[in-house]
């Protein structure tokens, strides 16, 4: 194992013809990009924009020491596993922020999770969103948490359709909801996507008195965050794009979201509304103007994530389990490894 001229460290895992790669994800090669976006595209269970290259690359941008395993079998680039290091753990890349884990490669790739945290020379790999069907992290959870999302394959009728079918309570009233708005401040508008940085300034600013009040720690308190997600922003392609989704009530802006989506899926990240006009539950008329328009784009799924919410409770159509936990290298490993690091500094 060893280091290159450009900064990349390789590495072998001899029980497997498997062979590991350390790349900084800023330096990823127009091949490693291209074969990310097509294992990503070929895979449903990695169709989060969480698994695709712009996310890590745009964290990378912003944040220190984002890497990517790019795993190599004889048949060439197998898959990719993007974390971020913190002294000797590889994480998720940006943190909590992260709300989707996995090694994208296909399940046939005999990729070794112990062999990774070796390659990349840490002690410990955590995981908190870790997608199902993996087993080399399934042996490492601990704790099994489920993940909330919207189904809107079928269209907007059928989603109504299953909505009063599940009887989910309140949720009728959202329209009426809708139309008090309408009465009172002026027309309810929705937009899917907004080049106005005055509507990011918004949402950090409810988002950030959010947590003050809350008591929350949050990634939209960090300057990172914000610098990441204007990044996002800029991607407006097919497979990929960040979303800044704006509902105005007249010409007033009440709520935003930022959230970014691949072909498939959107994730709902980081909403915020107006806490003035809390009464007219902003929060939920955004949540059903975004199904709403993901039914009409085409797209399978909302991802809400781990954790409880109204608008889960009254939008979320299915659930996805997701893992909790950690590998740590045995404790005589991880000396060696010291010992390696601080010969390799000296």
């Amino acid at each position: 194992m060893g280091a290159g001229d450009d900064g990349v460290h390789r590495g072998h895992d001899l029980s497997r013809d498997v062979r590991y790669e350390i790349v900084p994800a800023l330096r990823l090669s127009a091949e490693h990009l291209a074969r990310w976006h097509a294992l990503q595209r070929e895979h449903a269970a990695f169709e989060s924009p969480f698994f695709r290259a712009e996310y890590t690359r745009a964290v990378a941008a912003t944040r220190p020491d984002v890497h990517v395993c790019v795993i190599h079998d004889d048949a060439g680039i197998a898959g990719f596993f993007p974390y971020e290091r913190v002294v000797a753990v590889a994480r998720p890349v940006g943190g909590s922020m992260s709300n989707f884990q996995g090694v994208i490669a296909a399940p046939e790739v005999a990729w070794a999770l112990d062999g990774i945290a070796r390659a990349a020379k840490v002690e410990t790999i955590r995981f908190h969103h870790q997608v199902p069907g993996q087993p080399q992290f399934d042996a490492c959870t601990t704790k099994t948490v489920s993940s909330p999302r919207v189904d809107m394959g079928d269209g907007w009728d059928a989603f109504l359709a299953e909505r009063a079918r599940a009887g989910v309570a309140n949720f009728n009233s959202l329209p009426r909801k809708m139309r008090k708005l309408e009465r009172e401040l002026g027309p309810v508008r929705f937009v899917e996507h907004v080049a106005d940085d005055s509507v990011l300034t918004s949402l950090v600013t409810w988002k950030r008195a959010q947590y003050e009040r809350t008591g929350a720690k949050g990634s939209m308190s960090h300057d990172w965050a914000v610098a990441a997600m204007r990044l996002l922003f800029a991607e407006q392609g097919r497979d990929f794009a960040g979303t800044l989704s704006a509902l105005y009530a007249g010409d007033r802006l009440i709520a935003a979201h930022a959230g970014m989506r691949s072909a498939s899926a959107w994730h709902y990240w980081f909403p915020a509304y107006d806490p003035e006009l809390a009464n007219y539950s902003p929060g939920l008329v955004l949540m059903y103007e975004m199904c709403k328009w993901a039914a009409s784009a085409g797209l399978h799924h909302i991802d809400l994530g781990p954790g409880e919410g109204a608008h889960k409770d009254l939008f979320g159509t299915s659930e996805v389990p997701v893992g909790i936990g950690q590998l740590q290298l045995p404790a005589r490993t991880r000396f060696l490894s010291r010992l390696l690091n601080r010969f390799r500094h000296a």
